[in-house]
């Protein structure tokens, strides 16, 4: 026979779950005694309009009073979570309807990537609600004893990218009132030490900005600001403007299997205009074809396509096998450009506004002041060439 609830118990009730419950007979009834079954508490709660349950259980008639109480509490602040689902269909929904949302196109894929492989394998059968800090370490660790690419240990950098990417999808989930806390959160990302990048010295950057004939565009853009492949890639003859003397980056170019897309560069900060030096505006003036369609891009192939990333790559590496210079990423010059407008005396906010950095406060509204001071810092590299080194 079920246990009458106290008064003030709600919805707190006793069931008779467990193996030495006897049986009850046709009507229902049961034989007197002395139940081990779980207490169970619930709670009716509006959602968009129709009536859920929200159930709680503990072993004793306290233990689930406890949370019966917390759950009201959570209700009458508004913090009470209703979801069931499990991380891998959160994960699902949320690359869906969030991610393809708010990250570009080739982040997006990262991201299905380590889902699929890092992720769901491991936390995926778990509800949100049930996850706890404790399983994300655990995950850290099988993670660390996983073979990665090549045989080798997984790298803490790749744990680290997962780690991230859980803790944005989970942060997402409580905007979306799905999940209270967010246990990534109170876990302590993976460290990683990042392996040096192989850059060119000062000297060998400076004498091989040096030899590059008039008409080199391309590998001004890389050597002199630092300008990213993709926003490379995605330079049309209409963010040129030589009356202004400027030259306006405001998107860039993704390749996914094969398909160029083109969206906002790297961050909405990297959205700048840099000064036309003189070498960079005649290299422009040589470069523009009779007669071209403004919107046409300014870098394309023998057959007017769009340049791919590989393509370019091999160029680069191709001149520095010209000029007998180490092998070094396309993207460490970057680090080159920065490394000469630091040594011409450029402060950390003008070298950040000209590369287009993240942390930049920039936009495409230079002032005239601006503008002239990343000319001159500019200027002062072309000015000091071969010698800077």
């Amino acid at each position: 026979m079920t246990k009458r609830r106290n008064r003030g118990d709600g919805g707190l009730s006793q069931r008779h779950d467990h193996t030495s419950c006897p049986p009850a007979d046709d009507n229902g009834d049961r034989p007197e005694h002395r139940c081990r079954g779980r207490w169970v508490g619930t709670l009716s709660v509006k959602v968009a309009g129709k009536t859920k349950r929200k159930t709680v259980y503990g072993r004793t008639q306290q233990e689930a009073r406890h949370k019966l109480e917390a759950g009201k509490r959570e209700l009458a602040a508004g913090t009470l979570v209703m979801a069931t689902d499990t991380v891998e269909a959160w994960a699902a929904y949320w690359l869906a309807n969030i991610a393809a949302r708010s990250v570009r196109p080739y982040t997006l894929r990262g991201y299905q990537s380590k889902i699929a492989t890092l992720i769901v394998p491991h936390l995926g059968k778990y509800k949100l609600t049930a996850l706890k800090p404790a399983h994300v370490r655990q995950w850290h660790d099988t993670l660390r004893e996983a073979e990665g690419a090549k045989g080798k240990p997984m790298s803490e950098a790749s744990i680290r990218q997962a780690h991230a990417i859980l803790r944005r999808m989970l942060k997402d989930a409580i905007y979306e009132e799905r999940l209270a806390t967010n246990p990534a959160e109170r876990v302590r990302a993976p460290g990683t030490q990042q392996a040096e990048r192989k850059v060119l010295s000062l000297t060998q950057a400076a004498t091989l900005l040096a030899a590059l004939p008039a008409g080199d565009l391309r590998w001004r853009l890389a050597l002199l600001y630092g300008l990213r492949q993709g926003e490379v890639l995605a330079l049309r003859w209409s963010d040129v403007d030589h009356d202004a003397g400027t030259l306006t980056i405001e998107r860039s170019a993704t390749y996914i299997r094969g398909e160029v897309t083109y969206g906002p560069p790297k961050s909405a900060r990297s959205i700048r205009g840099v000064p036309l030096l003189p070498p960079v505006e005649l290299a422009l003036r040589l470069s523009r074809p009779a007669g071209v369609d403004p919107d046409a891009l300014i870098f394309t192939d023998e057959q007017g396509a769009p340049v791919t990333p590989w393509a370019d790559n091999k160029a680069w590496h191709r001149l520095l096998d010209d000029h007998a210079l180490p092998s070094v990423s396309l993207h460490s010059a970057r680090h080159s450009a920065s490394s000469l407008l630091n040594l011409v005396g450029a402060d950390v906010k003008l070298r950040q506004s000209i590369l287009g950095h993240a942390q930049a406060e920039v936009n495409l509204r230079y002032t005239h002041t601006e503008l002239e001071q990343a000319r001159e810092a500019l200027s002062k590299v072309l000015s000091g060439l071969p010698e800077l080194g």
